[in-house]
């Protein structure tokens, strides 16, 4: 601010200093860690929302099925085992492939629980980027997310894969982390997920863990 007086004259600042706060245009959660959807105990949380960054369990949705309106995907794995060729030798070793998916897909890839009752939103995602640790860094507002997004092809509802882990070694595909999606939710804002480590402890068993930013 440069005050003048009627005159034009450079009235001084009085030696004040004037801050201004604007309203951040990018939301950021860290570490959201999900587990792995158990059929049997049904309370691992396994949903996603990437406006909230809330982790919803099948249990905590079915019990309140309007907090499903929130839920932008959900994971499962896959289980892929030895490949051999003719000879009999090993090609693929056994390894676990890992996808995220809206709800909002038809038919559902993972089909154990019942969400007949819940909403299902229509966020759409990206393939898989393998530049997760270089890129997700860089974005450090909305417009540098709505800016690179938009120039990707957003269109699927999944899955998509975003993980690969050998069950006991071999030569199968190395683990896949660091992935990175884009995605655009159905109130057209631009974002991206980062899926920065897989784990494993003797509580909760497998977990991915997720870093978003999107527009606000």
């Amino acid at each position: 601010i440069y005050p003048m007086d009627k005159q034009g004259v450079y009235m001084g600042d009085g030696g004040k200093v004037i801050t201004k706060d604007g309203a951040p245009n990018m939301s950021y959660f860290n570490e959201r860690f999900l587990r792995l959807p158990d059929s049997l105990t049904r309370e691992g949380n396994c949903y996603l929302s990437l406006s909230t960054g809330e982790m919803f369990s099948y249990n905590q949705v079915a019990a309140d099925p309007g907090l499903s309106s929130k839920i932008d995907f959900g994971i499962y794995r896959v289980y892929n085992p030895d490949v051999k060729n003719a000879q009999g030798a090993v090609t693929s070793y056994a390894h676990y492939r890992y996808y995220l998916y809206s709800l909002s897909k038809s038919p559902l890839p993972f089909n154990h629980f019942d969400i007949s009752s819940w909403t299902k939103r229509g966020t759409l995602f990206s393939n898989r980027l393998a530049t997760g640790s270089t890129e997700f860094p860089k974005f450090t507002s909305g417009s540098t997310i709505a800016n690179a997004a938009s120039k990707a092809t957003i269109n699927q509802l999944g899955p998509v894969e975003i993980a690969l882990q050998l069950v006991n070694g071999g030569n199968a595909p190395a683990p896949i982390a660091n992935s990175m999606v884009y995605f655009k939710t159905p109130e057209g804002k631009y974002g991206v997920v980062y899926l920065s480590s897989i784990g494993a402890n003797y509580k909760t068993g497998q977990y991915l863990v997720f870093q978003m930013k999107s527009q606000k």
